[in-house]
């Protein structure tokens, strides 16, 4: 089995190149551990949201009781002390998530040939997961930000702070084995990813 992580910029088109490359080698034969969706999912348990509360305050709660991710968002990226403080909360809990799912992809009789790591913070924090190859999906800041205000609706102070709490590209690029640079159309994304899973497949890097 082969360890791949996708990362790169926000609103880059990560999630667009790993939905892609399972199509390309199969659902069965793929296991997918995407961070974000992990983080979703931590903020509604019960002792996370317990001590979210306690950092940040009854404020980023909502009436039944559950995390106001768009509360908590304003507040850490407005001040970094309270990002880092909100990363150490989640980024070992997702990192522990993690190790466990390629261990156990990995133990199964029927073992799949790719594990699919989607990172969006591969570079920016500590995160030790073996893996075989790192693949960047990078952009222009330009297109991030209109991607940004188009998909999301965010307005430009927020598109900054999200920006801004990232590495630039131009240093997750330097850590990258595979680049791929998505200012285009989907087609052109679609064209680089599948020349990436043919290119990988002749080199043996992954499965054929």
């Amino acid at each position: 089995m082969k360890t791949i992580a996708i990362t790169g910029g926000i609103a880059t088109g990560k999630s667009t190149v790993v939905k892609r490359l399972i199509e390309l080698f199969g659902v069965k034969l793929t296991v997918l551990f995407d961070c974000d969706a992990e983080a979703h999912n931590l903020l509604t348990k019960p002792e996370i949201i317990a001590t979210i509360s306690e950092e940040f305050g009854n404020e980023v709660l909502n009436p039944d009781g559950g995390v106001n991710r768009s509360a908590l968002r304003q507040i850490v990226f407005e001040e970094e002390s309270r990002r880092l403080t909100l990363e150490g909360i989640l980024h070992p809990q997702i990192l522990n998530s993690a190790n466990k799912a390629l261990l156990q992809a990995a133990s199964v009789d029927e073992r799949p040939e790719l594990f699919v790591l989607e990172v969006p913070l591969l570079y920016e924090v500590d995160f030790p997961v073996k893996r075989d190859l790192d693949v960047v999906i990078a952009a222009s800041k330009k297109t991030q930000s209109q991607r940004l205000s188009e998909n999301r609706n965010l307005d430009q102070a927020t598109i900054e702070s999200l920006l801004n709490s990232q590495l630039p590209i131009s240093d997750k690029i330097e850590n990258a084995d595979v680049v791929i640079w998505n200012d285009g159309s989907s087609s052109e994304l679609e064209f680089q990813t599948n020349l990436l899973s043919e290119t990988l497949k002749a080199e043996n890097l992954l499965p054929s």
